[in-house]
Formats: C-alpha cells, sequence, structure tokens
C-alpha cells in the first residue's frame, strides 16, 4: 500500500458500530477513535452534525472525506487491505454474498436487537407497547439466527474457509 490513509472512527459501543471496529482493529492500520455518546445525544450536536448530517454512528472520516453506514466503512476497510481478505475482490461472486449478509445484519439482525434492547425508539413512552415491540423482538431475533444458522450450514464463515 502507498500512503496510508488517515482515519478517524465515530463510534458508541455496543451499537451498530462495532463491526467496523472490529475490523479497523483486524486491518491493523492506525485510526482515532471519537466517542460519540448516544445517551447523551452527542450525535445531534451541531459540532457532530456537520461532520454526519444523518446524525448517526458510525462514521468514518478518511482524510477529509467522510463514510457513513456500516456496510460502506466495511466494505472500503476490506478494500484498503486486499491481503487481508476480510472482503472478496469484484470479480468474485463471493463479494455480493459478503454485501448480502452485511444487509441482512444491517436492515434486519439489528433491527431486532434493537426493538429488544430499546424498544422505547419504536413504542414511545407506552410501556405496555414497548413490552410489545420487545417480545417481538425476540421472537423475530430467534427466526434470524434460525436463518444464520441454515445458510451456515457446517461452515464456521460466512465466506469460505476463512475470517469473514
Amino acid at each position: 500500500m502507498a500512503t496510508e490513509p488517515t482515519l478517524n472512527f465515530f463510534y458508541f459501543p455496543r451499537a451498530c458500530s462495532l463491526a467496523p471496529h472490529i475490523i479497523l482493529e483486524e486491518v491493523g492500520l492506525p485510526y482515532q477513535r471519537h466517542l460519540v455518546d448516544l445517551r447523551k445525544e452527542e450525535n445531534l450536536s451541531e459540532k457532530y452534525l456537520k461532520l454526519n448530517p444523518k446524525g448517526a454512528i458510525p462514521a468514518l472520516v478518511v482524510n477529509e472525506t467522510i463514510l457513513t453506514e456500516t456496510q460502506a466503512i466495511l466494505t472500503y476497510l476490506g478494500d484498503l487491505v486486499p491481503e487481508k481478505q476480510l472482503i472478496p475482490s469484484s470479480r468474485d461472486f463471493l463479494r455480493y454474498r459478503a454485501h448480502e449478509w452485511m444487509n441482512f445484519m444491517s436492515s434486519s439482525v439489528h433491527v431486532y436487537i434493537r426493538s429488544i434492547f430499546r424498544p422505547s425508539v419504536y413504542g414511545g413512552d407506552d410501556e405496555s407497547v414497548n413490552a410489545h415491540v420487545a417480545a417481538q423482538g425476540v421472537k423475530n431475533l430467534a427466526k434470524a439466527v434460525k436463518v444464520v444458522e441454515k445458510r451456515l450450514g457446517d461452515n464456521t464463515w460466512a465466506l469460505g474457509d476463512q475470517f469473514s
């Protein structure tokens, strides 16, 4: 690799920024971490919204350019260090399987987990609604786990024989 980019990662623990955080550690490139405390709504601060108008995490600033959305960040990091083989090349059909998995995790599994641990996002202040939302999240997550188990079969990894 010619010149390493300057990487600044904006995250919150135990949130959808976990996967990019793991991959940042895996690629072994230097990066700066910036905690964005969602409990204090720092993601809605004027300073953060200037950086990321979506007000969401994760965000990765690469040199002077911001990249948001977990799947985009994971793909970028995988392409940044191809020798790690974290994501298949664009000529390999498995790359599209990788995107399929990432989409499923972010659009389904993440939503179910969020409904379990933060049901008020969907149910507001009504505790009975929140209890129902959380219970439905548990059911949906159980179905999603079965899908993952079926797709993995006897394989350890989602994409072949190595960490993916």
